[in-house]
């Protein structure tokens, strides 16, 4: 299920546009998740620390949406998208508007112990031992643009890191944007951690 089939937006039942590249639909997703941040940054900044597997940010989200956010919900039309991935997106707009022009490794203030900000699921302390693990190509991924071959190269080298957090025979097989999410709010997380104030 999409997560705008579970907001109250006008757009929530339709499909994404049709012969649309995931690279296309993954932009015109950040142009919502941009257009949130723009209006909501405090609110948004709240739902990046939340679990986004749950319902209280489901609620928190649509709350956003109909509240100071509504003049976004025209971004949303036709697209389909779930909750983690918007988290990340969202969380990867934030760190863009903090750290210009490119995020360092330095700015993220990355413990090798991955454990400067609190994971709320398993999805979470993936990240934060990815992130942890490849600092450098991290940071590089998250200023590829979508789609590219250089996002498509290091969301290799992120994984290979990712796989190496959770143990022998098992892999990872997410897509380089769902990657793109999980180290984006990895990231955002630590960057915001009370060890990095």
């Amino acid at each position: 299920m999409s997560l705008l089939a579970t907001l109250p937006l006008a757009a929530a039942a339709a499909a994404a546009a049709p012969g649309a590249s995931n690279a296309a639909r993954n932009e015109a997703a950040y142009k919502f998740a941009a257009c949130l941040v723009k209006v909501a940054p405090a609110e948004t900044r709240s739902l990046v620390m939340m679990d986004v597997r749950t319902s209280q940010y489901t609620q928190r989200l649509a709350g956003v949406i109909d509240g100071p956010a509504q003049k976004c919900k025209k971004k949303a039309e036709g697209l389909d998208f779930g909750a983690a991935m918007l988290g990340g997106m969202v969380a990867e707009v934030l760190l863009h508007s903090r750290f210009q022009p490119t995020i360092a490794v330095e700015d993220l203030k990355i413990d090798p112990r991955y454990r400067t900000a609190a994971p709320a699921n398993a999805d979470d302390s993936l990240g934060l031992c990815a992130v942890a693990k490849a600092p450098s190509a991290a940071t590089q991924f998250l200023g590829t643009q979508m789609g590219s071959a250089g996002e498509t190269r290091l969301a290799e080298v992120v994984r290979t890191a990712a796989n190496s957090c959770i143990g022998p025979g098992s892999r990872i097989k997410a897509s380089a944007a769902a990657l793109r999410a999980m180290v984006s709010l990895a990231a955002w997380r630590s960057a915001s951690s009370e060890r990095a104030r």
